[in-house]
């Protein structure tokens, strides 16, 4: 089921609506998303709707609760997972703040 959620969210993505859209199906769905353990690509497409939607915040939080490793839900980023929130930091927050990150997750090891 995750993988078809995955191709749902991506589907959106590629076909030009808007990434609100992707936004809230998985607002809808949450609940469910999370008792799936889905696969860190299907999370990689939730961050990367989330970033397009403006909702860095969020994405910000889905990221800190994957990297805490303390909720099973959340798997652990990956280098798409951070490339998609460093692009993301960079074009609304600027280089400063990109690579303020890049030296927090670089601390943590």
């Amino acid at each position: 089921h995750s993988s078809q959620f995955k191709r749902l969210l991506h589907s959106l993505r590629k076909n030009d609506c808007a990434p609100t859209h992707a936004v809230r199906v998985y607002w809808d769905v949450k609940p469910w998303f999370l008792n799936l353990g889905a696969h860190i690509a299907v999370w990689n497409e939730v961050v990367v709707a989330l970033v397009r939607a403006g909702e860095l915040d969020e994405a910000l939080d889905v990221i800190r609760k994957m990297e805490a490793e303390d909720d099973e839900r959340f798997p652990m980023p990956d280098k798409a997972t951070y490339t998609a929130l460093l692009e993301a930091l960079n074009d609304t927050r600027g280089s400063t703040a990109a690579m303020s990150y890049v030296a927090r997750i670089s601390l943590r090891g």
